[in-house]
């Protein structure tokens, strides 16, 4: 899906991804229902986005990963500069 996203829309500044690995045994036989920060940084690349807003990413108990595993894998993929991952109640600005 997020190659025919890219194909359609071949300049993306901005990402808004829903992650965290959201996922219930009961739904979807444990399948992810949200990317996982490991699927997250594949959209990213793929997308070519500057910016990768991550929302949704340890809300809830039924996240599996969390904010601070999304930035350090960003980070490790040379792409830190292009996450944001924000805790409830921050802001950050930038320029896309």
């Amino acid at each position: 899906m997020v190659e025919d996203i890219a194909a359609r829309y071949p300049s993306v500044d901005v990402a808004i991804l829903f992650v965290g690995g959201a996922k219930f045994d009961v739904i979807a036989d444990g399948q992810y229902i949200t990317l996982s920060n490991e699927r997250a940084l594949e959209a990213a690349k793929t997308l070519g986005a500057t910016k990768v807003i991550a929302v949704h990413e340890d809300s809830w108990a039924h996240f599996s990963q969390d904010a601070e595993g999304i930035r350090g894998l960003f980070e490790n993929a040379g792409l830190g500069d292009a996450i944001i991952a924000l805790q409830p109640g921050e802001s950050k600005t930038f320029d896309a």
